[in-house]
């Protein structure tokens, strides 16, 4: 579906942005319409949840809510008292979804959402089978808003992060690891323990600081992939799969610019 004949100002498509991920972090089932309120101190928005408080968005300028509603992102209804509500539309979402596409090249559109100075095009050659998961995972991102969504990304990412430890034990060693393909850590302790003696000692400490959060980071991706099954009471929604998707990203681009010194 192509929307480029919808017309914002950069502020009004970070403004529309905010608003997207902030109610992807509520379960749909938990959603509720979003309310304007409008004082002498400025406008804001609240978005409220069913069970999991409200949500605000501050400092909007005023009449910028209006542009939205009139390019068809967000509908408009009003309370019986005539107090104005919102929500997003199938349409506002498939846009969501085409905007964040057409900020850059896969892997890039993290970098643009995250921090600017990550950069992946020596690590797409090297690792892309790694790579290829990963941007999946990230295209699958900025569709994503039901559990089934949400599990595969954490597949992806663990399948990323399987992918790119058996390549870099290969370089390292110049063989395949004999340890089963789930047992990255293992893999990426035995590359640490290989390549810190090369190293400085602040960068070695740091490269011992990296092992567990390899750890943790895979903990997080099977808790993504499995549903959160272990935690009782805790479903796994949009701020979980965007969190994932960064630090499988994170945690692989700091090993891949670290040893290749």
């Amino acid at each position: 579906m192509d929307f480029s004949h919808i017309i914002l100002e950069e502020e009004q498509k970070e403004l529309f942005i905010e608003i997207v991920e902030t109610v992807k972090k509520i379960p749909r089932d938990e959603r509720m319409k979003m309310s304007m309120i409008k004082t002498f101190d400025g406008v804001w928005l609240t978005i409220p949840s069913k069970d999991s408080g409200v949500y605000e968005i501050n400092d909007i300028i005023d009449g910028d809510l209006d542009v939205l509603v009139n390019r068809g992102l967000l509908d408009l209804s009003y309370t019986s008292k005539g107090n104005e509500q919102y929500y997003i539309p199938p349409e506002g979402f498939k846009y969501y979804e085409w905007l964040m596409i057409r900020q850059g090249k896969p892997i890039e559109r993290i970098e643009e959402s995250t921090f600017k100075y990550f950069e992946l095009g020596n690590f797409r050659k090297k690792y892309t089978e790694a790579y290829n998961k990963l941007r999946k995972a990230e295209e699958k991102l900025w569709a994503s808003d039901t559990e089934e969504s949400f599990t595969t990304i954490g597949h992806l990412c663990r399948e990323a992060m399987q992918e790119f430890a058996d390549q870099l034990y290969f370089e390292v060693f110049e063989e395949k690891s004999t340890e089963p393909k789930s047992h990255t850590v293992k893999r990426i302790r035995k590359v640490l323990k290989e390549k810190s003696s090369n190293l400085g000692e602040t960068v070695e400490n740091f490269l011992e600081a990296l092992l567990p959060y390899w750890g943790t980071v895979s903990d997080l991706v099977q808790r993504q992939e499995h549903g959160a099954q272990k935690e009782k009471g805790e479903d796994i929604n949009w701020e979980d799969s965007r969190r994932v998707v960064f630090q499988t990203a994170n945690i692989m681009y700091e090993l891949h610019r670290t040893l290749r010194k």
